[in-house]
């Protein structure tokens, strides 16, 4: 059985952008806070005490809409990207198969 805590945070949008504060959650510098707050010996959590003490940087709220949408913008092109590299390798794969089972012939002058 599998057993997943889970915490929900609600964002006072008057002062935060959803979006902007679940980017800065997920950077780096945020998931290190927790990480270091963290308790337990086989199971580290942190409780909801401890999240309210990491530090979020908190620009205005007009740039962190920017900020929210510029790396929305970004995920979306990644998305994307990743796709059509898939899409590449599948074509790639296809056409080594032809190549070696000598269904194409390629000529060579």
């Amino acid at each position: 059985m599998i057993v997943a805590d889970c915490v929900r945070l609600r964002v006072d949008r008057k002062v935060a952008d959803p979006y902007f504060i679940q980017y800065v959650i997920n950077s780096k510098i945020v998931r290190l806070q927790a990480i270091a707050r963290a308790k337990g010996t086989t199971r580290k959590r942190i409780n909801l005490t401890e999240i309210r003490k990491l530090l979020i940087p908190l620009p205005p709220l007009s740039e962190q809409e920017k900020i929210a949408e510029i790396l929305s913008t970004v995920d979306r092109r990644l998305k994307i990207e990743r796709k059509r590299k898939e899409k590449l390798k599948r074509i790639k794969k296809t056409l080594m198969d032809l190549l070696l089972t000598g269904k194409i012939r390629v000529k060579v002058s």
